[in-house]
């Protein structure tokens, strides 16, 4: 099926539906849905996913680390205002400077060349000496994934058991943390920063999606399998505190203390508001954008125009406090983005789909854009790489 032709089929089935705009909820799933098809039909993993049980980026909670947020580093160079072009012609610049994936041989990529990963993996990141991989096994829940551990060389050396994937992590690596998931449903987060581990059971029947931290906790959102019981902070000391302000919760970041998500629907113009939120209090919604990844300073944030399509043509990188543009990143000649994640604080890299085929950009907030991979030939729904260990 063409993106086309999906698009018209989402918009046909709303019509038939509901005679009113999408409502959030609906437009959150098919979002959701729609980039866990694009990387389940990469992996070739089973296509059912349990209630919306997935895993966000970073997060560990544990002694020193609760004490408060991280420094901030340097602020990026950008050039305000500005609207940059992209598309597979862009100029040949070096590789991607942090490990990636490449699904269509299931292989990880860094400095040192290819390696090959387990059988079906979705996720692999820096933990210790080595990593952990989010890789096909058992487990108790329709999705069947397992963690593993594999040393420096990539080779698996310790089966940790079935999980609920992703695994969450800090851009410097400092941080893990995962959910175990028992023969009777139980999850139990574990959080490692390198001081000890930290292990907190959740009631039965209460399914974790974490999203990222603060620098005093852990943020997560609940699903008991039938409803959403809200989102959460973990403390260190395993309690859970309600997060207010945010309808839907995307990311978070030790450095600067936000937590950015939607923060309502408005029903008027058919389109989610972005907002975000420090110490329990909202600063800030703008309509227009879906926000997802902060960036390692916790000062930016990736964004999208809000639509449930399978890849955007316009990214758009917004300060993170007032939610206003600062880099406004348009696809030329039929050029869309089907993920993105921060390679670093300067720059995004994004896998760009144009016609039949894929590469890895390399865009910067100063403006440039560069080519970072071959080209690969891609079907529909698809991805060829996966983006510094992005969850979904």
């Amino acid at each position: 099926m063409s993106e086309e032709t999906f698009v018209r089929e989402l918009e046909r089935r709303s019509e038939d539906v509901l005679p009113r705009h999408l409502a959030f909820e609906d437009v959150r799933a098919t979002a959701h849905g729609i980039r866990r098809r694009r990387r389940l039909a990469a992996s070739g993993a089973v296509a059912a996913v349990v209630a919306a049980v997935v895993i966000g980026p970073g997060m560990l909670g544990a002694s020193q680390r609760d004490a408060g947020p991280d420094p901030a580093p340097s602020p990026p160079v950008i050039t305000d205002g500005r609207k940059v072009s992209f598309d597979l012609g862009a100029p040949e610049g070096e590789a991607p400077r942090v490990l990636y994936q490449r699904t269509t041989d299931g292989v990880a990529i860094d400095a040192e060349g290819e390696h090959p990963l387990p059988e079906g993996t979705t996720q692999v990141v820096p933990y210790q000496d080595g990593y952990v991989a989010v890789a096909d096994g058992d487990s108790p829940l329709e999705v069947k994934q397992r963690l593993y551990r594999l040393d420096a060389d990539f080779q698996t050396v310790e089966d940790l058991g079935p999980v609920l994937a992703p695994v969450a992590f800090t851009a410097d690596g400092s941080r893990i943390a995962w959910a175990e998931i028992g023969p009777d449903r139980a999850a139990t987060i574990v959080r490692d920063d390198g001081a000890g581990i930290l292990r907190t059971t959740l009631p039965a029947g209460q399914l974790p999606r974490l999203v990222g931290f603060t620098g005093a906790g852990t943020v997560l959102s609940l699903d008991d399998g039938d409803q959403d019981l809200g989102d959460r902070v973990l403390d260190a000391q395993g309690g859970l505190t309600e997060l207010r302000g945010l309808e839907y919760v995307w990311d978070a970041s030790p450095v600067s203390d936000l937590v950015v998500g939607n923060a309502r629907w408005d029903d008027r113009v058919g389109l989610a508001c972005a907002g975000t939120v420090r110490d329990g209090t909202r600063i800030r919604s703008q309509c227009h954008y879906q926000v997802e990844d902060l960036g390692p300073d916790g000062s930016l944030v990736i964004a999208y125009p809000d639509e449930a399509t399978p890849s955007n043509g316009r990214l758009t990188v917004l300060d993170a406090e007032t939610l206003e543009p600062r880099v406004r990143f348009v696809g030329d000649r039929g050029a869309r983005i089907v993920e993105a994640a921060w390679e670093d604080d300067d720059h995004v890299l994004a896998v760009v789909e144009q016609g039949d085929r894929q590469s890895i950009l390399r865009l910067g907030l100063d403006g440039t854009v560069e080519r970072t991979t071959a080209f690969e030939t891609v079907r529909s729904l698809s991805t060829t790489w996966f983006l510094a260990g992005r969850p979904f």
